[in-house]
């Protein structure tokens, strides 16, 4: 609820409202993972939607899943966030040893820092999940698309109903997504699972769910047909849409 959220609904409510503005002129600007007021740079003046963008950059970059300690076989979920409680990636790591069990050859990205990253290794050192877990930071722009397409399925575990751009980004480069954020991105069952919490039980199930059956390409590929015309200013009047319903749903 609003109560619950507090600043963070607020922070991120503003965020959809500075980047409206910022596109009124032309640019495109947003809070990065990790990185408080990242900038994309002047945004070119013809329309370019989100896939476009990440496609010209997919086409600079490749890494190997070798590169990550990862092996073709591998079911790799990935998550980029600021390392925060809000951002749900302990709950993520919770799942994760749920998970093990059931589907033995399950690996961890998360990209991304912030204040929660030591608890976050005490947790993984505690619940044996070191190999399990690959952690990378400060990625760079440019080079986050590459370990996009070297995973299979995208997590957000936010605790609140936020705007996540790591979920476009990931969507853009054809993956599925489980997300508690941006639910009219989800065409529920066919390019993702939308959940009502971030409560591990629900992740765990999800990816369960995914993995059996058995058709995350083609998953993948509804997700980028869903973002494909998307540019910032439509992403931003999107998630000002879903707050306004918020605020108005609280009054």
């Amino acid at each position: 609820n609003l109560h619950h959220t507090g600043n963070t609904f607020r922070q991120e409510y503003e965020t959809a409202l500075t980047l409206r503005q910022i596109h009124a002129e032309n640019r495109c600007s947003y809070i990065g993972r990790g990185n408080p007021g990242r900038q994309l740079g002047p945004a070119p003046r013809e329309h370019h939607p989100l896939a476009h963008v990440f496609d010209q950059a997919l086409e600079k970059t490749f890494i190997s899943r070798e590169e990550l300690r990862l092996t073709v076989e591998d079911v790799v979920l990935i998550t980029v966030n600021r390392l925060a409680a809000d951002k749900g990636i302990d709950k993520i790591l919770m799942a994760l040893e749920k998970l093990i069990s059931r589907i033995p050859q399950i690996k961890l990205v998360i990209i991304g820092s912030g204040y929660q990253e030591k608890e976050l290794y005490e947790m993984i050192k505690q619940r044996g999940l070191k190999d399990y877990v690959r952690h990378f930071k400060n990625v760079s722009e440019n080079d986050l698309y590459k370990y996009y397409k070297a995973s299979d399925i995208y997590i957000s575990a936010f605790s609140f109903l936020g705007s996540s751009i790591s979920t476009l980004e990931a969507m853009a480069c054809s993956l599925p997504v489980i997300t508690t954020a941006q639910p009219w991105l989800v065409n529920e069952g066919q390019n993702g699972i939308v959940l009502n919490s971030n409560d591990p039980k629900f992740i765990e199930e999800a990816v369960l769910r995914l993995v059996k059956n058995n058709n995350l390409e083609d998953q993948g590929k509804i997700s980028r047909d869903v973002v494909k015309d998307f540019d910032w200013d439509s992403i931003a009047e999107k998630a000002l849409e879903q707050y306004e319903e918020l605020v108005m749903k609280k009054k």
